[in-house]
């Protein structure tokens, strides 16, 4: 082998690594993740009451 395809064998081989690492990083984190497993119930929010007025004086033509 040349000094050229040894430069093109390595570029390549660094290409392939980084693909690699790009593709599998997601899979590594998703086993990393401590996820509880505890459930979490919020209560909901009380509607607004003044929302109606503001869209009424809002509409109305003049």
């Amino acid at each position: 082998m040349n000094h050229g395809a040894t430069i093109d064998l390595f570029g390549t081989l660094i290409r392939v690594a980084l693909l690699v690492v790009v593709l599998f990083s997601p899979l590594v984190a998703i086993q990393t993740v401590q996820a509880g497993s505890s459930t979490i119930i919020e209560g909901g929010d009380t509607p607004k009451k003044g929302i109606g007025f503001v869209l009424l004086t809002s509409l109305q033509r003049v």
